[in-house]
């Protein structure tokens, strides 16, 4: 048995909610410098990030094309793509993530982290402590406080909560 490796770049490792990973990130239109947040469930399952359109329309982006996608019934779906920043607090901050704009709300989530922002970093998940941890690549997180926005008190307070507290990355 192996010994589990410490939180990354010194950031607090999340709690596992339900088996799932979940976390509040901050989508950042690398254009204009708008900004909007929800709750995003990691998934390795899927290659490209995924994000509801009123959680990108609300950070002002604009999309980039769009992509040909087999939706749940095996029909093919034309969904827009764009380019945005992902900012994950304390666990990093990628830029120029390729991103769906797909209405996934039954799911519970704004969002699902994939393969393409996993791809930049250091994934880590703790099954046993029930904790998961993200790094981004040459990441160095500015000190706390961060909001750690978990599904505990509802997306709406998380989301307000992380947008009055989480720290401007400078431009």
């Amino acid at each position: 048995m192996g010994v589990l490796p410490a939180p990354l770049g010194g950031g607090k490792m999340a709690r596992l909610s339900s088996g799932a990973m979940l976390t509040t990130a901050r989508l950042v239109d690398p254009v204009g410098g708008r900004a909007s947040y929800g709750l995003f469930r990691v998934d390795t399952g899927d290659d490209i990030v995924i994000a509801n359109p009123h959680v990108i329309q609300s950070a002002g982006a604009t999309a980039t094309g769009q992509m040909q996608v087999e939706g749940i019934d095996g029909r093919p779906l034309a969904v827009p793509i764009y380019t945005l920043d992902v900012d994950l607090g304390p666990m990093g901050y990628v830029q120029g993530v390729t991103v769906l704009g797909l209405d996934i709300s039954a799911l519970g989530y704004q969002g699902l982290i994939g393969d393409n922002l996993l791809d930049h970093g250091v994934l880590v998940r703790d099954g046993p402590g029930k904790a998961w941890s993200f790094t981004a690549a040459g990441y160095r997180p500015s000190p706390p406080p961060y909001p750690i926005a978990l599904a505990i008190a509802g997306v709406g307070i998380a989301a307000v909560a992380a947008a009055a507290l989480w720290p401007q990355r400078p431009r």
